[in-house]
């Protein structure tokens, strides 16, 4: 029998250019999660610096208020980001991990995790444009009541 550069952890089998392409592909999506979590770092300390700047001037109370405003909006940002890119880069990781040691079942949670965050990111971009349609909508009704 002879080797055609096909794997045989595969039942379809996958040739080299295929594996290369998802050995890219794992390597881009770790390269992505890690950027979010450096640009969720970054975020959080340009609230802390902007915070201390902004509000020196405010009395405590309504410092206080803005504040907790702020950080709790900001907090399910965060988190939500968190768990996509923490989805992501475990992704990554596993495919990574299953073409260099051949193992299928691993190979499957990579893509089942790459899947997941896909839906996830669709989910939300429906939620935010269907929210912003719903706000251009009632925009334009006021305007049209109102002019």
């Amino acid at each position: 029998m002879e080797n055609t550069g096909q794997s045989t952890i595969f039942k379809f089998g996958i040739d080299d250019a295929t594996r290369q392409n998802f050995s890219e592909l794992a390597q881009w999506a770790k390269v992505n999660a890690i950027l979010a979590f450096v640009s969720m770092g970054m975020s959080l300390l340009t609230i802390i610096v902007a915070s201390m700047k902004f509000f020196d001037s405010l009395d405590a109370y309504t410092a206080g208020t803005l504040v907790g405003g702020m950080i709790g909006k900001q907090l399910v940002v965060w988190i939500i980001s968190l768990v996509l890119n923490i989805i992501l880069h475990n992704a990554g990781k596993n495919i990574q991990r299953a073409l260099v040691n051949n193992d299928q079942r691993v190979f499957n949670i990579g893509l089942n995790q790459l899947a997941r965050y896909f839906k996830i990111i669709g989910i939300i971009f429906i939620v935010s444009i269907t929210l912003v349609l719903l706000i251009f909508i009632i925009a334009v009704t006021v305007t049209i009541f109102n002019g």
